[in-house]
């Protein structure tokens, strides 16, 4: 049922499916051929992405995945490994492959990440109902790949596997002020408390475009107090001084 729905889909950010014929209760299919690199690959090779190129790759993400959704498919494994990016005149555009396997189907032949690199949301390890705003969950891990690398993302993934206590994101951020915006709205344990659909997800990513990263902060400086030989604190000089 899901591979004729797919059939149906045509959208610039999913790799068409292209029916074929029943042989011996097996539906074969074709998928259309994407020249370019997964999303693993890129990752890997660069060890992480500028801020608004990984915005950009999410944006289209959600863009094809909306699509996928409103026609009634759940995409049942968003990694790194199932997103193929295309560059053509320095324009980057996205497809999401494997939209009509099974949950947890893998495309092989392509780059794989590491196995540490879980995609999975909260309520699907433990095997629960899922539905879109697992997907969110997922994509929003994604992103935090992109930007973050992967050393920094298992580190994220350890905390949000461990304690609900942790602290989820640390102090020392990992991400830009812009893609964290889109990251903790989408990556909260409580499904109720995720981004709900992949509409608002374009929305929320095309808010994070266009906002700018704060200024840093600079320490100021500021020099010890200066005692005397006598321990007295010597006053400095000025049109108040103050009376000895």
């Amino acid at each position: 049922r899901e591979v004729r729905i797919a059939t149906g889909i045509r959208h610039r950010n999913v790799a068409s499916i292209f029916p074929l014929e029943v042989v011996n209760d097996c539906y074969l299919y074709a998928t259309e051929f994407c020249d370019g690199e997964t999303v693993a690959a890129r990752t890997m090779r660069s060890g992480c992405l500028e801020t608004l190129e990984a915005l950009n790759i999410a944006q289209q993400i959600a863009a094809g995945l909306e699509a996928a959704s409103s026609a009634g498919i759940l995409h049942g494994n968003i990694t790194p490994d199932n997103v193929m990016v295309l560059e053509e005149d320095d324009e980057l555009s996205v497809k999401v492959l494997g939209l009509a396997l099974p949950a947890r189907g893998t495309l092989e032949g392509l780059s794989p990440a590491p196995a540490e690199a879980d995609f999975r949301s909260p309520e699907e390890i433990a095997g629960k109902t899922c539905d879109v705003r697992s997907g969110i969950y997922s994509l929003g891990a994604l992103l935090y790949l992109m930007e973050a690398g992967l050393e920094k993302y298992e580190q994220f993934r350890a905390r949000s596997m461990g304690d609900e206590t942790i602290k989820l994101f640390r102090d020392e951020e990992d991400l830009s002020y812009r893609v964290s915006m889109v990251v903790r709205r989408a990556v909260c344990q409580n499904p109720k408390e995720r981004i709900a659909t992949f509409a608002e997800l374009v929305d929320a990513i095309d808010q994070a475009r266009i906002t700018p990263e704060p200024p840093e902060i600079e320490g100021i400086a500021v020099s010890p107090p200066i005692e005397a030989a006598t321990g007295a604190l010597v006053l400095a000089e000025g049109p108040h001084r103050a009376a000895r």
